[in-house]
């Protein structure tokens, strides 16, 4: 749930964005984390008497409000080292700092050196009607939205209830998101329900917003559902006054109500309606970090439409480069969860871990979000866990295809690093969830307060790291709360991981079918793990045909969920096949740990001649379901030197690379990927441009300015 950046449009000074403060008056502390040399900022109260900006100080805000931010902080620099004691200097600074850097501590200390410097000008209020009252509200106003991102509630309160002791009209709406992020519902409800009586839009527009997600964090479905829509339309309805050419400072904010409106569509399990609104908040580009592409990307990974996922993801890459660097460190690690993903689900393991460690090495600002860093950190560990189990399978894999396979980037921990790691995660995983509501709300089914994001396909994996006994308890009381016949196919499928963690294939096997009939069919990486423990369970059971059954249902669902399991086929291999490539391939297929050779049930046909083969694989009934053709016969190695022609690949290379196509295809999406596609899918193609495109900013605006 994210929060309505709406409010910044009715101040006057106000470039644009809405801020979020932190503590003003904390000056020992900020002077710690200054941004200027001390001697540049000396902390004393500063002159008396009123206050009359210079024409180098409206010059300077002059700069800030045309969004001229380098230009302004060059000269808001030079102006506060002959000037420390300009409020109207460390105002700018601060609100440049913030825009700019996204650096909030120091944004603050500025900020708060602009109301010391005010206060002790005017220090009776109420201030004379002549005196400058519109930038003591601004300072204010900026101070207690820093306050919000960087979570200090608290002060946050303090600021919004001095600033309505002074001005009008009061800041209602703005009290109920600290109050909820609090967790005192009531009192947040109370404001935000005032809000939406105001006769100012963006109030009732903010208290919508902030019912929205009170109602999420209650858990509270339906009331959720429906106050999220009520913004929604809202918003919507305004949005068609805004003038053509507005930007995104100027024009209502939409994507954020659509942001809220999917999330709540999918607590009420209606996958239309999340595509629906989600795809309404890409319509234009909002300064928010609730970007809607990111809900479509997790939408299509859990209904397997891949190629749509990965267009969704460049669209949610290009959407933040967009951000204003402060808001980009509200989702940075959001972003990187979300490709880590789709990476999981394609088995592009490395680069995915490489996503989560940052993900979790750097995590997300939450103040404009009403989850907290705990709930991302525990959603963050269960990824990386199941990035790295998926990792070890498929180095597994690796090991049965010989050399001349282009292998992953290598890895940065060894071993033992691993294994400490997948422990580290473990602990801090059961230590989240010894919060007895966060654990029940992380197995209920698109509930706000328990690990987020957590896909429905990967809550199983908590079932063994806590237990069964735990698991089957907390399973019991979510399904109590979310009672009738849309969520029982959801807690089916966990009844059946519990089974069979339990061994009981029998009971396994009958959650599986009831899970199986229950489910919606939009949950397609779901359902292929329910079908996965239909197989283990048959598995064990001795019962060949119906594991068999099952295993052929992963296959056509999702077959990365075989290796994501660490299932493997029984498979009869047929080679019409000549050549001693085709011989070796045939050989070491029967070394792989996907496929049980001998065993009957799945066909697997090579055709060809030499290089050029054809691998068909087929369901025990013999309808196919993949084949791979690979034509190696012109195919060379990387030259040593570039605009050189690479040597012929070696016999060996060539069943390392059939064989390595052959189980892409098989147990993936069949996705081919240069490495440029790769850079761009684990982030490191946008970060380069991003960088470019600040330097590129920079220099047209000092060639501007000069």
């Amino acid at each position: 749930m994210t929060r309505g950046l709406t409010r910044m449009l009715t101040r006057p000074l106000t470039k644009g964005a809405l801020v979020v403060g932190w503590s003003l008056l904390a000056s020992a502390w900020l002077g710690a984390t200054a941004c200027r040399e001390p001697t540049a900022r000396v902390t004393t109260s500063g002159p008396t008497g009123p206050y009359v900006p210079s024409e180098r100080e409206l010059e300077v805000f002059q700069l800030y409000q045309d969004d001229k931010l380098i230009t302004a902080r060059r000269k808001v620099d030079e102006l506060l080292d002959e000037d420390p004691y300009s409020i109207l200097g460390h105002y700018v600074l601060g609100q440049v700092l913030r825009q700019s850097d996204g650096a909030l501590p120091q944004a603050m200390e500025h900020l708060g050196r602009a109301r010391e410097l005010f206060e002790t000008r005017y220090p009776e209020f109420p201030l004379p009607e002549d005196g400058p009252r519109e930038l003591h509200r601004e300072v204010l106003f900026a101070a207690q939205g820093i306050a919000g991102e960087l979570e200090q509630f608290e002060y946050q309160l303090e600021l919004l209830d001095f600033y309505d002791a002074l001005y009008k009209p009061k800041l209602t709406a703005e009290h109920a998101w600290p109050l909820m992020r609090l967790r005192r519902y009531e009192e947040a409800r109370g404001f935000a329900r005032q809000a939406t009586e105001s006769s100012l839009p963006n109030s009732r527009s903010m208290g919508l917003n902030a019912l929205c997600a009170i109602e999420g964090e209650a858990s509270e479905r339906e009331p959720r559902y429906e106050a999220c829509l009520a913004a929604y339309e809202d918003a919507a309805a305004r949005a068609q006054n805004d003038p053509e050419m507005a930007g995104p400072h100027e024009r209502t904010p939409l994507a954020v109500h659509a942001y809220n409106a999917a999330m709540a569509a999918a607590a009420v399990l209606r996958p239309d309606e999340v595509e629906r609104l989600a795809k309404a908040g890409t319509l234009r580009l909002d300064f928010t970090p609730a970007n809607p592409w990111r809900l479509l990307v997790r939408l299509y990974v859990d209904q397997a439409r891949i190629d749509e996922g990965l267009s969704a993801l460049e669209e949610m890459q290009r959407w933040r480069q967009r951000q204003p660097p402060y808001l980009r460190d509200q989702d940075r690690a959001e972003t990187d969860v979300a490709q880590a993903t789709l990476l999981l689900v394609v088995g592009r393991t490395e680069a995915g871990l490489r996503l989560t460690d940052r993900a979790i090495a750097r995590p997300d600002r939450r103040g404009l979000s009403s989850s907290t860093g705990e709930q991302a950190a525990g959603a963050h560990a269960l990824l990386r866990l199941a990035l790295r189990r998926t990792h070890e399978a498929l180095r597994a894999e690796r090991a049965t295809w010989g050399a001349g396979v282009d292998e992953d980037e290598p890895s940065l921990l060894s071993p033992v690093g691993r294994a400490a790691q997948d422990l580290a995660d473990r602990e801090r995983i059961r230590t989240l969830l010894t919060d007895e509501a966060r654990l029940l709300a992380t197995f209920r089914v698109h509930v706000l307060g328990g690990l987020e994001p957590v896909p429905t396909w990967l809550v199983g994996d908590l079932v063994e790291l806590l237990g069964p006994g735990v698991a089957a308890v907390v399973i019991r009381q979510a399904s109590a709360l979310d009672y009738g016949a849309r969520f029982a196919g959801f807690y089916a499928a966990l009844r059946a991981e519990v089974a069979l963690a339990d061994g009981d294939e029998a009971e396994a096997l009958r959650q599986v079918e009831s899970s199986l009939r229950d489910l919606p069919p939009t949950e397609v990486l779901l359902r292929a793990r329910v079908a996965a423990v239909g197989a283990a369970a048959s598995a064990d059971e001795g019962n060949a045909s119906q594991e068999q059954r099952y295993l052929a249902s992963v296959m056509q669902l999702d077959p990365g969920t075989i290796r994501r399991q660490g299932l493997s086929i029984p498979v009869t291999i047929r080679s019409g096949a000549s050549g001693s490539v085709a011989s070796e391939v045939e050989q070491r297929l029967s070394s792989s740990p996907r496929l049980r050779v001998g065993s009957g049930g799945f066909g697997l046909m090579i055709e060809g001649e030499g290089r050029a083969l054809r691998l068909c694989l087929s369901t025990p009934e013999g309808a196919e379901l993949s084949c791979t053709a690979v034509d190696l016969r012109e195919a060379r190695s990387e030259p040593a030197v570039e605009g050189e022609e690479g040597e012929p690949i070696t016999d060996a290379e060539a069943v390392a690379r059939t064989l390595q196509a052959f189980h892409e295809r098989a147990f993936g999406f069949g996705l081919e990927l240069s490495a440029l596609d790769l850079r761009s899918l684990d982030g490191r193609t946008v970060v380069a441009e991003e960088a470019a495109r600040e330097k590129m900013r920079a220099v047209l605006e000092q060639v501007a300015s000069d």
